[in-house]
């Protein structure tokens, strides 16, 4: 895609044609074979680095006045260090595989450099007018040595969130992952939302249902009214609106039976946001003592006598260990009448809570964010505003 991408960006293009050898990795540019200084008083060559900031895959003006270098300590002709662009010196992976070595800050008078054609060739300039005074043949534009295709991305257009934050390491370790949602009614819809935004292999959807109105008032984003008309599968709508950032969104619309239960053992971890008790016992049975690490959602809404609506919302994880002990806590009956969510109450934010505690759980285990142990029971009370977790084995 880096080819693509620099084509399709004029101050990328400009630098190219110039001889400025481009890479793109992670949304990262990478300019390499820039002549350098060192302290021995000799010329080395290093690599450029600078985040990317796209709009509609076309790169934008730089975010900051900032860039990095993967390289030696770089020097002046006498061998002193360019201290008046080096901000720090730390080895640091940016993405992984994508080293750097040294933090530059050199603030043009305007504030922020004007394009990345104006950054790049500032930087190169301020590194090799001292490569150069020690040989005269030194120079930054080497020509485009290597293009590296990244077209395999999962994403319909480069991820530039990631690295603009500084994650594209965290969000590296969710590549690969194979996932499935099991209903896709609200938390399933939410959970959709915030999955197809990071760099999993696979994610299928199961739902056997059509989209009714009611959904529309708890799925994210707006439900056109002549989708309601047509009223097509949950999972075949789903997969429409939000192909349109991950390419690898698969849609089965039907719903998960004792006929076809274990095909989600193929999966890495399983989102189950079902209502029904049996089809969540079915799940669990089935995928108990598999590697496969399951993901269960739900809530219990209650409407007290003064019309207020009192909730809990659950996230279970099963997985490994606590296998066991987190089933045990699996409500597996068919819920009572006065379960409003069995009713369909428009409890939008709900899901949406319940989908957020449920990513926070699967990232976890992925080693996105820290954690002590794996907790295997979370709750949040309205009533409250309180939470509660149960730690899992060591």
């Amino acid at each position: 895609m880096s080819s693509s991408l620099i084509s399709r960006s004029p101050e990328l293009q400009r630098l190219r044609d110039e001889g400025y050898d481009l890479d793109v990795r992670d949304n990262h540019l990478l300019v390499k074979g820039i002549a350098y200084a060192t302290v021995d008083k000799t010329v080395a060559v290093g690599t450029l680095v600078i985040a990317l900031h796209l709009t509609a895959d076309v790169a934008q003006t730089a975010p900051d006045h900032t860039a990095w270098f993967a390289g030696q300590v770089p020097c002046d002709s006498f061998g002193q260090p360019l201290n008046k662009i080096i901000n720090s010196s730390s080895r640091m992976e940016r993405a992984p595989g994508l080293w750097v070595d040294h933090y530059f800050s050199s603030k043009p008078k305007s504030g922020l450099y004007s394009g990345y054609y104006e950054q790049v060739s500032t930087y190169a300039k301020m590194l090799l007018v001292h490569a150069q005074a020690i040989d005269p043949r030194a120079t930054a534009t080497p020509g485009a040595i290597s293009v590296v295709d990244q077209s395999q991305s999962v994403f319909a257009y480069e991820d530039s969130a990631s690295p603009r934050a500084g994650l594209s390491v965290p969000t590296a370790k969710l590549r690969g992952q194979r996932i499935a949602i099991v209903g896709l009614g609200g938390t399933g819809a939410h959970l959709l939302d915030l999955i197809c935004k990071t760099p999993v292999t696979c994610l299928d959807l199961f739902d056997g249902d059509r989209i009714e109105q009611h959904n529309a008032f708890r799925y994210p984003g707006a439900v056109p009214f002549s989708v309601l008309k047509e009223a097509p599968y949950k999972v075949n709508y789903l997969a429409r609106v939000y192909g349109e950032i991950h390419t690898r969104i698969q849609a089965h619309a039907v719903m998960v039976t004792e006929v076809n239960v274990r095909a989600l053992l193929n999966y890495d971890t399983v989102f189950v946001c079902v209502d029904r008790g049996a089809v969540r016992e079915l799940i669990a049975n089935t995928l108990g003592g598999s590697q496969v690490i399951v993901i269960d959602v739900g809530m219990g809404v209650k409407l007290n006598a003064a019309n207020e609506v009192y909730a809990v919302v659950r996230t279970t994880v099963l997985d490994g260990d606590n296998w066991d002990a987190a089933k045990a806590t699996l409500p597996l009956g068919e819920g009572g009448e006065d379960d409003l969510y069995n009713t369909n109450a428009q409890i939008g934010e709900l899901n949406a809570l319940n989908a957020i505690l449920a990513i926070e759980a699967w990232k976890k285990r992925c080693g996105y964010y820290s954690a002590r142990k794996g907790g295997y029971l979370t709750t949040y009370t309205t009533h409250s505003s309180s939470m509660a977790s149960t730690l899992g084995a060591a």
